[in-house]
């Protein structure tokens, strides 16, 4: 016969040193008890236990015999383990509020103050699935609802771009095979009525030398961008961008003071020219002046029309604004 174990969904239990098979029941971790939470997801990095609940991550120290509570996270949670995602130099996971990494020292939130939190919530939903790709450094957050939208952060740069349309369906979590993202979907797999639907695997593939279309749409806009304070009100004159790649007939376009309207600059705004491997510099500057006047803030919307033939090897190098700040009265 077999000894029943009574299950508690808030602690840990850890084997005997070097005998991974063997776990007593007197041996675990107690972690903020009778919280009225559960453990959903465990993942450590270098002498540090990540110990994710639906509402918080608990950071253990084992770098001690007695292993003990270092700090907890209160809202940085997640709902499953395929929230979660071990990179080559720390921990990554995403839930509702936006998406962070733990890098042995410290918990940085990569998504704070970069995306709104209303499209990120539209793109995410309540139980997002992440991965790593690890040949572009990329960490890539999408729904396993049928949103079709997702969020790609390129871990060197601490940037992120919006991939529109790019999966369809309710989804599982995302793998990497053969170099290849991939994700399980519910449907006909080969549009043959006759065939049952079924799970079957899709395939994104991000091919960086690329020069057009057959890639994820990308957009992306910077934060509200504000001079010196915000208080400071200012004329916009002209707006720099250095680039390389391919941007094709990506648009650029701004609005200003927080508002959702989008305003345009002039007739380069969607044709910037091929750079290659080279640095492109482009000059935009406000279509109509009176728009750009007066103003204490400004954000800068790239790809807001959704443009296709945008090449996956464009990459952004430097933004640099001229404007004319007004006295303060």
């Amino acid at each position: 016969s077999y000894a029943l174990r009574e299950q508690f969904q808030d602690r840990v239990y850890k084997s005997l040193i070097n005998k991974p098979d063997i776990i007593p029941s007197t041996n675990y971790i107690d972690v903020v008890t009778n919280d009225g939470d559960e453990i959903n997801a465990l993942e450590s990095y270098a002498d540090r236990l990540l110990v994710f609940k639906n509402n918080s991550m608990l950071l253990i120290n084992a770098t001690r015999d007695v292993e003990f509570l270092e700090d907890t996270y209160i809202h940085k949670g997640v709902w499953g383990k395929s929230a979660v995602e071990k990179t080559d130099n720390g921990i990554a996971w995403a839930n509702q509020n936006g998406a962070y990494f733990y890098d042995g020292e410290k918990v940085v939130e990569l998504s704070y103050k970069k995306i709104d939190q209303g499209e990120w919530n539209a793109a995410i939903s309540t139980k997002p699935t992440v991965v790593f790709e690890p040949k572009n450094r990329h960490l890539i957050v999408s729904s396993t609802n049928s949103t079709s939208d997702g969020w790609l952060c390129d871990l060197e740069k601490m940037s992120w771009v919006k991939l529109d349309n790019y999966k369809t369906n309710d989804s599982t979590n995302m793998v990497i095979y053969n170099d290849e993202i991939q994700y399980g979907v519910y449907g006909d797999h080969d549009d043959n009525e006759n065939t049952d639907n079924r799970v079957f695997f899709k395939k994104i593939t991000f091919d960086k030398t690329a020069s057009v279309s057959n890639n994820p749409i990308i957009k992306f806009n910077t934060r509200d961008i504000t001079i010196n304070s915000s208080g400071q009100r200012f004329d916009l004159k002209k707006v720099y961008v250095t680039y390389s790649g391919t941007p094709g007939s990506m648009s650029i376009k701004y609005s200003v003071n927080g508002q959702t309207g989008n305003k345009q600059f002039g007739s380069n705004n969607d044709s910037w020219g091929a750079a290659g491997s080279n640095i492109n510099t482009v000059e935009f500057v406000p279509a109509t002046k009176s728009e750009a006047k007066d103003i204490h803030s400004i954000k800068l919307l790239f790809n807001d029309n959704g443009a296709t033939n945008v090449g996956m090897n464009f990459e952004l190098h430097d933004i640099s604004i001229v404007y004319r700040a007004r006295k303060i009265k």
